[in-house]
């Protein structure tokens, strides 16, 4: 036997016992809804007094009504009035409906944790990309190094000395120093290229 069924149980033997002291006319005009009293109050056949319509009956019109009826199952069906709703199934004894002003906040909390997580993305890309950036400019930087070293030598190379060498060889000699400024011209114009790319690094 469930809860409910206890409850009415017990509810009828108060009400039908001698000597009852909780009228059921005074418990359904003060618990039970006015809507689903006119509803049974209709489906038994009952009518108001007082001359009242059933459909705009008040509940201290009603109730007594209701109270009088003494068919067990019509009086069970009156007396399931007093009864809290059923809750849906599944749902705890101790369930509360959700809050919307909490429901709303939770979802702006998932919001903000959602943006907050795409910034941190975001934000672990750019480190990323600035690491590689000084990576580059290093290695720019040890090339332009070494072209500028290597340009240097080359240059020192190139300067003019004076040579006792035999006439036969001078030739020779202005091939040597045309290559030498030709390897001149190639480095310096890498270190040009090098000195643009590290300063569009830069920016």
């Amino acid at each position: 036997m469930n809860d409910g069924s206890v409850a009415l149980k017990k509810l009828a033997e108060r009400v039908l016992g001698k000597g009852a002291d909780l009228p059921l006319a005074l418990l359904l005009e003060l618990l039970a809804p006015v809507r689903q009293m006119r509803e049974l109050a209709a489906e038994f056949g009952l009518s108001p007094k007082g001359g009242f319509r059933l459909e705009k009956a008040p509940a201290h019109v009603l109730a007594p009504m209701l109270a009088e009826l003494r068919d067990g199952k019509q009086l069970d069906r009156v007396l399931r009035l007093l009864l809290p709703p059923a809750r849906a199934p599944g749902k705890a004894a101790t369930e509360h409906e959700p809050d919307p002003a909490l429901a709303e906040a939770t979802a702006l909390a998932e919001l903000r944790g959602a943006d907050l997580a795409r910034a941190r993305d975001e934000l672990e890309r750019a480190r990323e990309t600035a690491a590689r950036a000084r990576e580059r400019e290093s290695d720019l930087l040890r090339r332009l190094e070494l072209a500028e070293q290597e340009t240097a030598m080359v240059r020192r190379a190139a300067a003019p000395r004076p040579s006792a060498a035999a006439p036969g060889k001078a030739t020779t000699g202005l091939g040597d120093d045309k290559e030498l400024q030709v390897r001149v011209h190639e480095l310096e114009s890498e270190r040009e290229g090098l000195l643009d790319t590290h300063e569009a690094l830069r920016r």
